[in-house]
This record gives C-alpha cells, sequence and structure tokens, in this order.
C-alpha cells in the first residue's frame, strides 16, 4: 500500500515534468519549422484539447469500474503529443500547399482535409486498434495502456481533423500572406 501510494505521488511529479518538457520540446521544433507564431501553438492547442477529451473519457471509465494506471496516464501525454503533433502537421503541411493554389482559404482547408484526411484517418484507427491489443496482456498495467492509448489516439486524430480546421490563414501569423 506504502509503495503504491509513493508510486503515485512520484509518476504525479513526473506528469506535470513530462507534459512541461513535452510541451516546450514540440513548441520549439513547430517554431524552428514554420516560423510562424499561431502554426506553432495551433497543434499545441489541438493537443491539449484532445488530451483534456482523453483524460474526461478515462475518467468516466475509472468510475465505472475499468482499471486506469498511473503508468498509462503518464505515457498518454507524450504519446498524444507524438501523434497529435504529427497529424497536425500533416494537416497544416497540405492547406499550406493548398493556399498556394486556391485563394479562399475554405477551398484550401476542404481540399486539404479531402487530401490528408484518410491518411490521419488509416492512421489514427490503425495506431488505436493496435493499442486496443494490448488489452489481451497479462500484466494490469500493459492491459491498462491499450485502452488509454487507443482513447488518446482517436482523440488526438478526431481533434486534429476538425479542431484544426478552424484556424485557417490566420495561424500562420505573423507571415500570413507567405504560406509557402
Amino acid at each position: 500500500m506504502g509503495f503504491s501510494a509513493d508510486a503515485e505521488e512520484v509518476f504525479g511529479e513526473l506528469d506535470a515534468k513530462l507534459l512541461l518538457a513535452t510541451v516546450l520540446l514540440v513548441l520549439v521544433l513547430l517554431g524552428a519549422i514554420y516560423r510562424a507564431v499561431l502554426v506553432a501553438l495551433t497543434p499545441l492547442v489541438v493537443v491539449f484539447f484532445a488530451y483534456t477529451v482523453a483524460q474526461a473519457f478515462i475518467y468516466l471509465l475509472a468510475k465505472g469500474g475499468e482499471t486506469v494506471s498511473s503508468n498509462s496516464t503518464s505515457i498518454l501525454i507524450v504519446l498524444m503529443f507524438g501523434v497529435g503533433t504529427d497529424y497536425c502537421l500533416l494537416l497544416v503541411s497540405r492547406f499550406r500547399e493548398e493556399l498556394q493554389l486556391h485563394e479562399d482559404k475554405h477551398d484550401a482547408m476542404r481540399r486539404a482535409v479531402a487530401r490528408s484526411g484518410p491518411t490521419i484517418l488509416a492512421s489514427g484507427l490503425t495506431v488505436s486498434l493496435a493499442m486496443l491489443v494490448l488489452r489481451l496482456a497479462d500484466s494490469g498495467n500493459t492491459s491498462s495502456l491499450g485502452l488509454v492509448a487507443a482513447i488518446g489516439v482517436a482523440s488526438a486524430m478526431i481533434a486534429g481533423l476538425t479542431l484544426l480546421t478552424i484556424f485557417g490563414r490566420k495561424g500562420f501569423w505573423p507571415r500570413s500572406g507567405a504560406v509557402a
């Protein structure tokens, strides 16, 4: 009992540090790639929203009796920032290409989602299903990770395909005229 309480406390402290380190690393990388403030922040906002939604679902499952390991929620942070940022980068890159071809931002976003959406959807579903296979594990922590990770990846996928589209051309500030 004492060991579990100590482990929970340590992992709780690690979660905050891990989240901060992950956010800073992703922000620096995105800032270097896009050299635009909002483009660098946009995936972080999308992933944070998706993470919040995933945590709410996981909380409801835990309240319903599902065993959720603190280890799996720690891994969830990094996993979601990884896949969520990847999905956002794919869609933003396609949107930038489409903005060069189409002046109307709505048309450009529709085309970007039409062209990159199937890839994001296939990736999200594949990774989510692969994570669910972990439910077959004998280890409680590994089994818990399967469900938690699948929820997180699905949440990141859905947020990337829906929430990201709200930002449009404004997301390229301060270089909104330069989309390439």
